[in-house]
């Protein structure tokens, strides 16, 4: 949480509204602290306010539910798509299921708005990305709490659980 407090209000937000995001967004047991802290950090440096964040965590959330990449657990696969989302590299933000390259996301918006990817504004990119991303997952959402239910919730919960143990061991 050290870390996040100098990310969040080194960009300007809240850290105790992030502090209640994570906390609710925790709650579950799909993703440890960390893993939402990480992944709120690398959407608040990339310039998405507190609020975009949280709903672009949701959708990755959702999104990972059914569509993560194999071999990644749940957690990794929406903090890997956050970092995708920081390095602009689309096979990061594959991880979550969203298979659509971010740099189309931005070709698709500049066509969109009249202007050409390459003046696109990072205010902008950041735009396309969370138009993006909203629309690529407009079918999975809910998907969280459909997969809570069953082996996949249980499966995530129990190696969350097993994260945060062995941090805490670490500790």
């Amino acid at each position: 949480m050290t870390g996040l407090r100098s990310i969040v209000e080194g960009t300007g937000n809240d850290f105790n509204k992030a502090k209640g995001f994570i906390q609710d967004f925790t709650k579950d047991g799909i993703l440890s602290t960390e893993q939402a802290a990480t992944s709120l950090k690398n959407l608040l440096s990339r310039g998405f306010s507190i609020d975009e964040s949280v709903v672009l965590m949701e959708r990755l959330k959702d999104a990972s539910a059914f569509g993560k990449q194999a071999a990644l657990e749940w957690g990794d696969a929406v903090v890997g798509a956050t970092e995708g989302l920081r390095q602009e590299n689309s096979m990061l933000v594959d991880n979550a299921g969203i298979t659509k390259n971010v740099a189309k996301m931005w070709e698709e918006y500049a066509k969109k708005i009249g202007v050409t990817t390459e003046s696109l504004t990072m205010e902008q990119k950041r735009e396309a990305e969370m138009q993006g991303i909203l629309a690529e997952s407009q079918f999975q959402v809910g998907d969280t709490a459909k997969a809570l239910d069953g082996l996949t919730g249980a499966k995530a919960r129990t190696s969350s659980a097993t994260k945060t143990l062995m941090v805490s061991i670490g500790a």
